[in-house]
Formats: C-alpha cells, sequence, structure tokens
C-alpha cells in the first residue's frame, strides 16, 4: 500500500490504499474509446487482456471461443457517478449529463 493519490484524503482516517500506479488511459485506448469507459471498466478490460497474454496460451491454437477471464465487481462506475453529481451540483441547475453516465456505471457491461 501507499499514499492515496486519487483524492483528498485530508478529512479521511485512513490516508493509504492499494492504488494502480501509473496507469493512463492512452496507453490502452483511443481517446474517445477511453471517455466512454469508467476506470473500472478501463481496468477490467486492461487486465483480462493481460491475464490472456500472461497464459502464454497459442491462440492461434485453441478455439477463441472456449477461452476467457473471469472477472468481477460489485459495483462500477462510482468515479462517473460522482463526476456527473459534482457537476450537477456545481451547475446552474439545467440537469446536463453525459450521455454515457449510465453506460459508464454498469457493471455488467464489459
Amino acid at each position: 500500500s501507499a499514499p492515496i493519490t486519487y483524492y483528498d484524503t485530508e478529512k479521511f482516517k485512513v490516508k493509504f490504499a492499494c492504488e494502480l500506479k501509473n496507469y493512463k488511459t492512452e496507453d490502452h485506448f483511443d481517446r474517445k474509446e477511453g471517455r466512454k469507459l469508467d476506470r473500472f471498466a478501463q481496468y477490467a478490460l486492461v487486465s483480462s487482456d493481460e491475464a490472456i497474454r500472461d497464459s502464454k496460451l497459442d491462440l492461434e491454437k485453441i478455439d477463441k471461443f472456449r477461452v476467457g477471464v473471469i472477472w468481477g465487481a460489485g459495483i462500477g462506475g462510482l468515479e462517473t457517478f460522482q463526476n456527473e453529481v459534482m457537476n450537477f451540483a456545481n451547475g446552474d441547475g439545467t440537469p446536463r449529463f453525459n450521455p454515457f453516465f449510465i453506460p459508464k456505471m454498469i457493471a455488467d457491461i464489459v
């Protein structure tokens, strides 16, 4: 674990976590695709690709429809939810939300 860097911990007792360090969306997704995915979904897709790559399976010799990665999340898109609610609260009261607000929050869409 290390000090939390994703948000201000001043008002929290816990100041450390196991954050994923040095992750950059643009290293894995183009700008347009990255904007459609909450960070949890990006982690799911990238870690699934890495798991298949690390397995060293010869993908040319196996049935790709019989290979998969089990990845679970209890809830997804909380970062998206927080950002959208904060944007609304800090705005002029007009309900303007990202068109990907709901899709970015759904955990089983990945």
